[in-house]
């Protein structure tokens, strides 16, 4: 306790001295960079509301210094580090507005990653007042400006993929302006990056549904199917299910339908063979309902008993699963089941 208190009466002590010299620039940088410290170490032990009022001093010292970039870096660093304990939003508006006019002369990769990680706060929290279109073009502008910044690329596509979540409005922006192109090209420069590479396909899961263009889902599809063999983890779930929700509506391509054929065959076949854990849990309940859905699009008899002989192999690796069950035995029997498509 003793501690807390002399953390918060030093804090107090310099916004005290920082109210009443808001013209000594250097004077200003050195306090506000001692601020800065104390937070980062000792957040937890600051009051709420002492919290509030060093927020506003500082945006009110570099309102009256806006061209002094030291300032304007020191204020975002301590706007960033307050947020997460920062409960009323109209503080939380306040740094928004602030950092909605920061000086573009002063606009550097490290300020552009705080700035991201302030929006992505908003949306995390659902502040009334977030402005989504806004959130979408910034993020937007941003993997644009900066896609050599793979720090940037990474907080970029985390942002977009909360944005775009469920808004309908944003994902038939991602597809009518070709955004969802330009995310492929960018993400690709970081294919090792497993976190981009995740963001990417939550995106394409997001809109895959919504392509009308028979020539971009296929390219979608394509890249999905390319890239299974050599992904695991989260990944190869997430590829997984977009090609389940490519499934969902007819694919009328017989390259593509034997491709997702073959994949499924050889992964299951390794599986059983090596006793491995290749496919498992969502994935194997995605790849069934894939088999389910291609099933019912598919008018040739032997290619109907090949998806039934892939089925009947899911349900040997996991016979527990009620989803996967439930197709087996519809199949079998030659039912259809109305929940699964």
């Amino acid at each position: 306790m003793e501690k807390k208190d002399n953390i918060e009466k030093t804090l107090m002590s310099i916004i005290e001295n920082i109210k009443k010299n808001r013209k000594l620039v250097d004077q200003n940088i050195s306090n506000l960079s001692i601020v800065f410290n104390i937070i980062r170490e000792n957040i937890e032990n600051i009051n709420g509301e002492n919290i509030e009022t060093i927020i506003k001093e500082t945006i009110k010292t570099i309102d009256n210094n806006k061209e002094v970039e030291q300032l304007n870096v020191i204020g975002i660093a301590i706007c960033t580090y307050c947020l997460p304990v920062i409960k009323k939003e109209k503080i939380i508006n306040l740094i928004v507005d602030y950092v909605k006019t920061f000086p573009n002369e002063f606009e550097t990769e490290a300020l552009i990653s705080l700035t991201i990680v302030i929006y992505e706060f908003m949306i995390m929290t659902g502040n009334k007042t977030i402005n989504k279109q806004y959130y979408f073009g910034y993020s937007n502008m941003v993997l644009n400006k900066y896609s050599t910044n793979e720090d940037i690329v990474e907080y970029s596509m985390r942002l977009l993929c909360r944005i775009i979540k469920g808004d309908e409005v944003l994902i038939t922006n991602i597809i009518d302006k070709q955004i969802w192109t330009m995310l492929m090209t960018i993400s690709g420069k970081y294919y090792n990056n497993n976190q981009i590479q995740k963001y990417l396909l939550r995106i394409l899961n997001q809109i895959i549904c919504n392509l009308t263009i028979k020539e971009n889902k296929e390219l979608i599809i394509q890249y999905y199917l390319n890239r299974i063999k050599e992904s695991e983890g989260e990944i190869k779930e997430l590829l997984y299910n977009g090609i389940y929700y490519c499934t969902k509506q007819s694919i009328n391509n017989n390259d593509f339908i034997n491709s997702i054929l073959q994949i499924i065959g050889e992964e299951l076949k390794e599986d059983k063979e090596n006793n491995s854990i290749i496919i498992k849990n969502q994935i194997l309940e995605d790849t069934c309902v894939i088999c389910y859905n291609l099933y019912l699009n598919e008018e040739d008899i032997e290619k109907k008993e090949n998806i039934k002989t892939l089925v009947n192999l899911i349900k040997e690796t996991n016979s527990t699963n009620k989803i996967i069950y439930a197709i087996w035995y519809a199949l079998s029997n030659h039912l259809t089941l109305n929940f699964v498509h």
